[in-house]
């Protein structure tokens, strides 16, 4: 029965990602942004509940997926919230231990999918990793993770974008920025903006200057659960003689797009909200304009 109500659930959202963005409306890079704010901001759903330890909210769970859990382990328990037991969340190497029991049951259950890279969670951006657990897991329960965007400009300062592959599972043929993606346990944020250069552009680190940039938290439904992503801003400027390299699989092509043209994909709903928004925090504070991140 579970497995049928996450997979039903998959494939509802599935079909949501596949279908062309929204359309968004307005024509200063403020009113777009506060448009764009909505999309990857979203209310958390009645049938979801908090997961919390202590004094700590950690993620947001479905309701029936806490209950299959809390019927294998004594670890959780559930009433209005999940709640973590004060054993399970004495210390970094009991967390650990719980969440990864928590991940086998619900691969088992077919309540997660199996993804065994580690990721560090936090309660909150910049605080102590909380616990470092399977990537499979992040989504199902909502688990605070942390991403980098790179927003990415040629010599003449153009913005170089990408169009994500028709094969990929999430936004296919979606316009993207130059490259994206989660930061790896232990991972500096930095090492994470070259490390993703090279590995969806095929630039090395003698083909770039990079630039702290703004930054927001990603709440939004997903076919795994609720994402919560820390996300980080980086402008990135390409030189004169970078060479961009795509993996057909992931992105069919870059091209450079001038402002005007960027925001003619972001209101015709070409364009992944995230990072059209990040793309217009760029422009915006190049422009001597501080838009409303940190949300």
């Amino acid at each position: 029965m579970f497995g049928k109500l996450f997979g039903a659930l998959r494939g509802k959202t599935q079909e949501t990602k596949k279908a062309q963005g929204p359309v968004i409306q307005g024509e200063t890079l403020e009113a777009i942004y506060e448009h764009l704010k909505k999309e990857v901001k979203q209310e958390v759903p009645s049938t979801m509940v908090r997961f919390v330890a202590g004094k700590e909210t950690l993620g947001y769970i479905n309701k029936d997926t806490a209950m299959r859990l809390c019927s294998y382990t004594s670890d959780f328990r559930l009433t209005n919230v999940l709640t973590m037991s004060e054993v399970a969340a004495a210390d970094f190497a009991s967390r650990n231990k719980a969440l990864n029991e928590a991940y086998e049951i619900l691969l088992r259950c077919d309540l997660a999918y199996k993804n065994d890279e580690l990721l560090d969670i936090r309660p909150a951006p910049f605080e102590p990793v909380w616990a470092r657990v399977p990537r499979g897991l992040c989504r199902v329960m909502g688990l605070l993770t942390q991403s980098v965007h790179l927003t990415a400009y040629d010599a003449e300062g153009r913005l170089v974008m990408g169009k994500r592959a028709m094969e990929k599972k999430v936004a296919p043929g979606q316009w993207d920025c130059l490259a994206a993606g989660l930061v790896a346990t232990c991972e500096e944020v930095e090492a994470a903006v070259y490390r993703e250069a090279y590995e969806e552009a095929g630039l090395t680190t003698a083909e770039l200057a990079i630039a702290d940039g703004g930054h927001y938290i990603e709440e939004r439904l997903v076919p795994e659960g609720w994402l919560r992503e820390h996300v980080v801003n980086f402008d990135v400027t390409l030189n004169q003689d970078a060479k961009l390299n795509n993996h057909p699989d992931d992105v069919s092509e870059f091209a450079t797009k001038t402002e005007e043209e960027m925001l003619a994909l972001v209101r015709e709903g070409k364009v992944i909200p995230g990072s059209a928004l990040c793309m217009i925090e760029s422009l915006a504070r190049r422009k001597g304009k501080r838009l409303d991140d940190g949300f």
